[in-house]
């Protein structure tokens, strides 16, 4: 792990199996030391937990994330409030803090009204109907969703409270009915039907009847619980509709009002009546003052496949971890979660939520600070499989490309050009939700800018096979694809990078199901695969697996120093292949075109494209392959754009055709978001070297940027060339500016003006260096104060040295700060001087 220079360390949790009394459940968390486990006191635990996390933090001074049994467990408390409301979409106002997709979709008599400061539902005796009042639930998935058999995530273990809010008259005789519960399960049939009297509302001798009562028994009370998650799924699978309904019948006997149909599970219960904060069990104090505060860079706690029940009791307990953590610290619960996918399901089939929904829904109510996504969009089916996942392929020209199940090959051959179509539109398309890649990071990215919540995205590096050729299954990625997912997760403002996974599992060719990381095993086949000190120094195709993360690491180190400094909120991506991304990318962008262009002698078929070099063929627009970003700083002198190279077949000696393409950009004239200066530098990030200087006055002025290796990322800044040093392509005019010249600035024959209120604050290397052209500083007006001062950044400067100057006016112009080593002025063969 040092040798790859990760610097945040995480681990997942695994189970154990046991029975513990007055929990449905027997599957629970687990850490990865024998002790560590969910109800265990944490003086069992604590001395082998301390020092296992601060050898993970000294590998490579790592960070942590967190998986703690305790914390990961408590997350899973589930919370529903069923709001009594028919809300459109954008129906507004948007009742309580309620989304409409919490509601009912049939919502019959009664009346919306304002109530001790919340929205309600009343219904009055005389006025309204009686009968089914609430029916047919919006969002039918909450408590039957499934997850790995038998895991402490499937919503089948738990057992789950129904808990109308409702406010009545106390004075009604205890036996009159007041409304009816019809509990419907997952496959519509009806489960229980419980009716709700005046007296099983319990009213405390406080009540006047202007309080809201939750029609909630004790635990040993059976009406309105369910005591098997089981039954209410019915044995149906994820894969069938589901009618799950908690319907309200109202008998029309008193008038009522209803707040909420709230539905808990018994980890909600517990949670939210603070049993966790207790002495008896005082869980998240254990984990936040007796683990998160003695180990050494904690970060976060982190859980995984979180859901938008759960988001009130992450809320939650990130409250009380706020009330706990030292001064300053970051520590909260995040989830590496499928907040993008896992939208509920809505009894009418799909989901219109839109990420502004989901946001407000999220981060209101879990106060997470981060938005993790975890997407792995390369399939290993080797045939288009039954739950619309496409079939598998990597490009022919790899060192090894046959399918394999035996060496982890779980995709067939096809040419290159094939290849990328395939990848390209595999990426682009909207099929399982690990597969809606880029569509799913355009939703986290407008999130992220919404709510200014930093993205950091699980990248695939891993293969899993699941025992079944034709159903889900995820093959290795190839180098190149790695780098191309990367840049395209920075391109969406991801702020951070994970991979999965690091570990391996399983022994191909003999086990039904396997997985691969970076780390392999010794049962492996010999040859490519063979792993050294269990280092899987070669990926399936034979490639270098283990350098290329190495490297990429590297890379990303390099670009990082900037990358942190992008504005959440100003962070784009771009499909340039895709004509209305394309047309949004050139016009926030002061670039008007770019080609990908290929050495080839073939004729041109892209009609859209003129004045190309011959010997190089482009691409024509709707096969650009370029994933395009935008960035911005709190600098509004320097921009900052990327460019990845979506396709990747590896250049290889077998082929005259791959992915590497020269990339030609044309720059818009006087373009707007290029104000104050004509001349401007495109600078390597990671090189720091000049890749083209332009005069932005120019029309038509087309630039060869660079050449991008299959699935290459680049990331440039563009700043003025009056900041960065270097050469001018055409006349400099600045005035109202103050700005660091970091080196010197040469003329190349053109002209440069100085105009009033500019000051430039020169690096000790830096200075003007001019040969021909006019200079102009300041203006032949008199005045106080000076119009323009020339200055040392630190203490001392190169000067201005102007030689065959047809014209030098030099007017109200301060020299600070001078080197006793030179002149600041020097003048050469020129004429026509005034000051």
């Amino acid at each position: 792990m040092e040798s790859l220079g990760f610097n945040i360390w995480q681990r997942y949790l695994g189970s154990y199996d046991t029975i513990i009394s007055g929990y449905n459940q027997h599957i629970f968390p687990r850490g990865e030391l024998p002790n560590d486990k969910l109800f265990a006191n944490d003086s069992s635990y604590q001395q082998d937990v301390i020092p296992y996390y601060i050898s993970k933090a000294n590998l490579n001074n790592n960070y942590l994330y967190l998986n703690r049994p305790k914390i990961e467990m408590l997350s899973f408390a589930q919370r529903s409030d069923y709001h009594p409301f028919a809300m459109s979409v954008n129906e507004s106002p948007k009742y309580n803090k309620y989304y409409w997709w919490f509601g009912y979709e049939t919502v019959d008599t009664g009346t919306p009204v304002q109530d001790n400061g919340k929205w309600v539902r009343r219904w009055l005796v005389g006025v309204h109907n009686s009968g089914y009042v609430l029916k047919n639930l919006r969002s039918t998935w909450e408590q039957v969703k499934s997850g790995v058999p038998n895991y402490y995530y499937d919503d089948a273990i738990y057992s789950w409270y129904i808990k109308p809010s409702v406010k009545i008259n106390p004075n009604v005789a205890p036996n009159t009915k007041i409304f009816r519960v019809d509990i419907y399960k997952k496959n519509g049939a009806l489960k229980d039907s419980i009716v709700i009297i005046r007296s099983d509302f319990d009213f405390d001798t406080s009540y006047t009847g202007n309080k809201y009562k939750d029609v909630f028994f004790p635990p040993d009370y059976d009406s309105l619980k369910i005591f098997n998650g089981a039954e209410l799924r019915s044995g149906t699978n994820n894969g069938d509709s589901s009618f799950v309904d908690y319907a309200i019948y109202w008998y029309g006997t008193c008038d009522m009002w209803l707040e909420r149909v709230r539905v808990e599970n018994d980890w909600a219960v517990r949670l939210f009546d603070d049993y966790y904060l207790k002495p008896a069990q005082p869980w998240i104090a254990w984990e936040v003052n007796g683990i998160a505060k003695n180990i050494t860079r904690p970060y976060k706690f982190m859980l995984d496949e979180s859901e938008h029940n759960m988001y009130p009791a992450i809320g939650y307990l990130n409250h009380i971890i706020d009330s706990l953590k030292p001064a300053g610290s970051k520590l909260s619960v995040i989830s590496s979660h499928n907040i993008l996918y896992h939208t509920p399901a809505l009894r009418t089939g799909g989901s219109a939520i839109i990420p502004e929904d989901v946001g407000e829904n999220i981060f209101t109510q879990s106060e997470m600070n981060e938005i993790n996504i975890d997407m792995y969009p390369l399939p290993g089916s080797r045939y288009a499989s039954q739950i619309n996942l496409p079939a598998s392929y990597v490009p022919n020209t790899l060192p090894v490309c046959n399918y394999s199940i035996d060496s982890g090959r779980l995709a067939d051959p096809i040419t290159p050009m094939d290849y990328e179509n395939y990848f390209n539109a595999n990426l682009d398309a909207d099929g399982d939700h690990s597969f809606r890649y880029t569509n799913f990071y355009k939703r986290a990215n407008n999130l992220s800018r919404k709510f200014d919540k930093p993205l950091i995205p699980v990248i695939q590096i891993h293969s899993w096979y699941n025992g079944n050729p034709i159903e889900y299954s995820l093959r290795e990625p190839t180098n190149e694809e790695i780098e191309a997912l990367t840049g395209i997760a920075v391109t969406y403002g991801a702020k951070g990078i994970m991979y999965f996974w690091y570990s391996s599992n399983g022994v191909m060719g003999v086990d039904n199901s396997y997985g691969r990381g970076l780390i392999g095993n010794r049962y492996d086949p010999v040859g490519f695969f063979t792993c050294t000190e269990s280092k899987r120094y070669t990926n399936a195709y034979g490639q270098p697996k283990w350098q290329k993360i190495k490297d990429l690491n590297a890379k990303l180190k390099k670009l990082g120093k900037e990358i942190i400094r992008f504005d959440n909120q100003q962070s784009y991506g771009y499909r340039y292949h895709i004509q209305d991304e394309r047309n949004d990318f050139l016009s926030s962008s002061f670039i008007d075109q770019i080609v990908t262009l290929r050495n080839s002698n073939d004729q041109n078929q892209c009609e859209e494209y003129d004045t190309l070099d011959a010997g190089l063929l482009p691409d024509c627009s709707d096969h650009t392959y370029i994933q395009a970003g935008l960035f911005k700083t709190s600098n509004s002198d320097e921009k900052f754009f990327m460019l990845v190279n979506r396709r990747a077949s590896p250049v290889s000696s077998s082929s005259t055709y791959d992915g590497k393409r020269i990339i030609r950009i044309k720059t818009k004239q006087n373009a707007s978001n290029l104000s104050g200066f004509n001349n401007w530098n495109i600078i390597d990030v990671e090189t720091d070297a000049v890749k083209a200087a332009f005069d932005k006055t120019i029309a038509n002025n087309y630039i060869y940027l660079d050449t991008l290796d299959p699935g290459e990322m680049k990331l440039y800044k563009v700043l003025p060339v009056m900041v960065t040093g270097g050469t001018l392509t055409g006349n400099e005019s600045i005035s109202n500016v103050n700005i660091n010249c970091d080196s010197t600035v040469y003329n190349n024959g053109y002209n440069i003006t100085l105009g009033t209120g500019t000051t430039i604050n020169f690096a000790d290397n830096a200075g003007i260096i001019m040969q021909g052209g006019s200079f102009t500083s300041g203006t032949n007006i008199e005045t106080s104060n000076p119009q323009v001062i020339l200055t040392a950044k630190n203490n001392v400067w190169q000067g201005l040295n102007l030689s065959e100057c047809p014209a030098v006016y030099i007017y109200n112009t301060k020299f600070e700060k001078p080197d006793t080593a030179q002149y600041l002025l020097e003048l050469t063969d020129c004429y026509d001087m005034k000051q």
